[in-house]
């Protein structure tokens, strides 16, 4: 969700305001990585974090598709931990 608002932001010309909203979506991967131990969620908030950089272009196609392995990411680190139950 925060990626796509980045990319409206950096589509509207608001790189600035796109960048804020960068880091702070890197920055909550990095806090449920952290509290699930899940090494590949951090791995991908570093990488997230790594795209904040104010000089780089922010487009709507590389975040949805940044977005869409997040998630994909994030439902097998979930189904992972729901089967060690």
């Amino acid at each position: 969700m925060a990626q796509a608002k980045t990319a409206e932001l950096s589509d509207e010309g608001r790189q600035p305001e796109a960048v804020t909203a960068l880091k702070q979506s890197a920055e909550k991967l990095k806090q449920v990585g952290r509290r699930y131990e899940d090494s590949e969620l951090l791995k991908e908030a570093e990488a997230v974090e790594a795209q904040a950089d104010p000089g780089e272009v922010l487009s709507r196609e590389n975040l949805v598709t940044k977005c869409q392995y997040i998630f994909k990411i994030k439902m097998n680190s979930y189904s992972a931990k729901r089967h060690q139950r």
